[in-house]
């Protein structure tokens, strides 16, 4: 049997930092679009 879907939304407001710590990382993110994210651990 498969148990249900993991999930976990946040919200993080970008014109503070382009740093976002999450889980223990620390990501630099260098673009965003709807379609796509590119960070740097």
């Amino acid at each position: 049997m498969v148990g249900p879907a993991f999930n976990n939304n946040v919200e993080y407001d970008m014109s503070e930092s382009a740093q976002i710590g999450y889980k223990g990382m620390l990501l630099e993110i260098i673009e965003t679009t709807n379609q796509h994210i590119k960070y740097k651990v």
